[in-house]
């Protein structure tokens, strides 16, 4: 399983991989994010959110196939 999220990860955009591993992997803050790609809070949120929801997406069968989740 971590090497299918792994992979999901390297499929988002580069702007969405980097604020997903800067938030998560780095515990940066949002306006910490928002300054590294001159841009407000607000939208590293509405990129992480995005970013969330399309590892969701990509993720979902994979989950359901390992337990995590149910159809």
């Amino acid at each position: 399983f971590r090497e299918q999220v792994r992979a999901a990860i390297q499929a988002l955009s580069d702007k969405k991989r980097d604020c997903i591993l800067l938030y998560y992997a780095r515990s940066l803050n949002l306006s910490e994010i928002a300054e590294i790609f001159d841009v407000t809070p607000s939208r590293v949120s509405q990129i992480i959110s995005a970013a969330r929801k399309e590892l969701r997406d990509s993720l979902k069968e994979i989950a359901s196939l390992y337990g995590f989740v149910q159809d």
